[in-house]
């Protein structure tokens, strides 16, 4: 059965009327370099990893791995050097495009699949130590852990190369940390969808931070990530980016912008 390009043309102007004009888009779209979204003067969390001091390795949990997976992909593309990134992904729940939304360079991404779960502190600790990743970001399955001997070689290995390591999972706080030893513990308490005339336009996550090197343990964070629309900036496609960020607990509080 042929299809002409009169009817894909209606077929997916049906999809876009009925679940809104951004449900479909083309993969041109994707393959086109993104531009960034205008950007504030004023510093975004510190564990964010543009600033000083860079954050070395994190633990990032939450009730379901949306949220903290949206967050970690913007943490990866905020990643200041230009080297390659890599993806731990052990469930199969990576989807590519996701990071190109996300400000992600596809040349600069490396997905790595694991056979079973037992293999994945070998996998993370190879990359680390061969020192070419500019960070490394892990799903962590449910039944995955580090333990303390593991964390300690990893933390070792990461300083030495300058990796930054960032793991996320869907655990409950009373399970306890799942990566001994990390210079930061967050967890996404929340989640709230952002509209705009009945269009999806971001969400605001909010962020405690449990544990901290840096001395900001017992803070929250309120994120906004912006959806920025196609034709709102040149031509680009739409990507999502760190709009502003509170910080509502703890000593002080800020406004950051992140493009």
């Amino acid at each position: 059965m042929k299809t002409s390009a009169t009817d894909l043309a209606d077929a997916v102007a049906t999809v876009r009327r009925r679940w809104g004009m951004h449900s479909v888009v083309s993969l041109d779209a994707y393959r086109q370099p993104l531009r960034s979204a205008p950007s504030s003067p004023t510093d975004p969390p510190l564990w964010w990893p543009s600033t000083t001091p860079a954050t070395q390795l994190m633990e990032m949990g939450g009730a379901d791995t949306g949220g903290p997976l949206t967050l970690a992909l913007l943490w990866l593309a905020a990643v200041p050097a230009d080297g390659p990134l890599a993806v731990i992904d052990l469930d199969g729940c990576m989807y590519p495009p996701a990071a190109v939304v996300c400000g992600i360079d596809l040349r600069r991404l490396v997905i790595i699949r694991p056979p079973s779960p037992r293999n994945f502190f070998h996998v993370i600790r190879e990359l680390t130590r061969c020192g070419g990743f500019d960070a490394i970001l892990g799903l962590l399955g449910k039944a995955t852990c580090v333990s303390l001997a593991e964390a300690g070689q990893l933390r070792s290995f990461a300083h030495e190369a300058r990796t930054a390591v960032l793991l996320i999972h869907d655990a409950k706080p009373e399970q306890g940390p799942r990566f001994p030893l990390a210079d930061a513990r967050l967890r996404v308490a929340d989640r709230t969808w952002l509209w705009d005339d009945g269009e999806l336009s971001g969400q605001c996550l909010c962020v405690d931070m449990e544990r901290s090197r840096l001395g900001l343990a017992d803070s929250r964070y309120e994120l906004t990530l912006r959806l920025y629309r196609q034709g709102t900036h040149g031509t680009q496609s739409d990507h999502l980016y760190l709009d502003s960020t509170l910080r509502t607990r703890g000593q002080r509080a800020f406004t950051a912008t992140r493009g």
